[in-house]
């Protein structure tokens, strides 16, 4: 995880250290679900649709994990 030493973090500032879409979700996926739904506002926020997209997808995917999870561990209950 790149630490952002005194550096306010903005939308900006994180296109600037992931400027690609595979950077930038790579960096999401470190994520947990609370910066992903804030990191998702700010983005929204500076009408970046693009990355919104992509942090959508991953919130997908979190979620859909997290169901997977939820599912076994009922089962093996």
């Amino acid at each position: 995880m790149i630490h952002l030493n005194n550096i306010i973090p903005t939308p900006e500032v994180i296109l600037s250290i992931f400027p690609t879409n595979d950077a930038f979700k790579e960096w999401a996926e470190d994520l947990i679900i609370y910066d992903l739904q804030y990191w998702l506002e700010r983005f929204e926020e500076e009408e970046l649709y693009e990355q919104c997209a992509v942090l959508r997808d991953v919130i997908k995917e979190f979620n859909e994990s997290a169901e997977i999870v939820r599912l076994c561990n009922g089962f093996l209950e």
